[in-house]
């Protein structure tokens, strides 16, 4: 059984990982024109502890729960079996099921030499996905001259699916602003997955993903890049979540 949950203020849909991926098979098929986030603690830290970012967030259409810490917090709220929705693996999954010139694929990622690995590794995961173009957009929190060009390209694309990866919060930033230009397109925000399916970044191992430690693992392969992210933002963020209910219960 799947439901529907609120999370911090971000509308998750979780359950059974077949049936999450279901409804969005379903979404992409109907054209409604949504996007789709596989969300992790990061991204409610992001949501949360930034005013800035709040309605950036919940613009955002479908969560799911990408990390396993986050599945644990939906299964606790939503009493019943939430599966992990994996970013990459939920991406691989959708590309082989929307192969097919119906289905105009676009990606936007981190740099060009990434991208053509990528397009690479989807070829022999998905012989016949339709790949109308690859881009690198400059994100700010205010709109560039650079990021309107590159809006331009991907509208001329004409993109049925709009694959997003780079590392939240800015790819939540830009599918926010581009949603309205795309009224019938799906927009996934996928972060590293892009960089994982493309090999560019090693994949954290199965036993550390099931125990909640990917977050460990990432943080050795990148320390620059990520430290202030682990060591900081979301122990932050999950400090003041444990204050809240410690407050609420106490008062009760």
């Amino acid at each position: 059984m799947e439901t529907h949950l609120i999370i911090k203020g971000l509308a998750f849909f979780v359950g059974p990982y077949n049936n999450v991926k279901d409804e969005i098979l379903r979404q992409i098929t109907l054209r409604n024109g949504l996007i789709v986030l596989p969300c992790s603690l990061h991204d409610l830290a992001s949501a949360s502890l930034y005013p800035e970012l709040k309605n950036y967030y919940r613009r955002v259409d479908i969560c799911t729960t990408d990390g396993t810490p986050l599945v644990w917090w939906a299964t606790l709220q939503a009493r019943q079996r939430v599966d992990r929705v994996y970013g990459p693996d939920l991406m691989k999954s959708i590309l082989v099921d929307v192969q097919g010139d119906h289905f105009r694929h676009v990606f936007c990622g981190s740099s060009p030499v990434r991208l053509k690995s990528l397009v690479e590794s989807i070829f022999k995961i998905a012989p016949k996905t339709h790949i109308m173009g690859t881009f690198t957009p400059t994100i700010h929190i205010k709109e560039t001259k650079e990021e309107k060009e590159c809006l331009q390209k991907v509208i001329d694309c004409r993109p049925s699916i709009l694959w997003i990866g780079i590392s939240s919060p800015k790819q939540v930033v830009l599918a926010s602003r581009w949603k309205r230009y795309f009224p019938h397109t799906t927009i996934f925000c996928v972060g590293a997955a892009l960089d994982l399916i493309s090999g560019a970044i090693p994949v954290v191992p199965r036993w550390m993903q099931y125990l909640g430690l990917e977050w460990l693992f990432r943080l050795m392969v990148e320390p620059r890049r990520l430290y202030k992210r682990y060591l900081f933002l979301i122990p932050k963020f999950l400090l003041q979540e444990a204050l809240i209910r410690l407050r609420g219960y106490f008062l009760f």
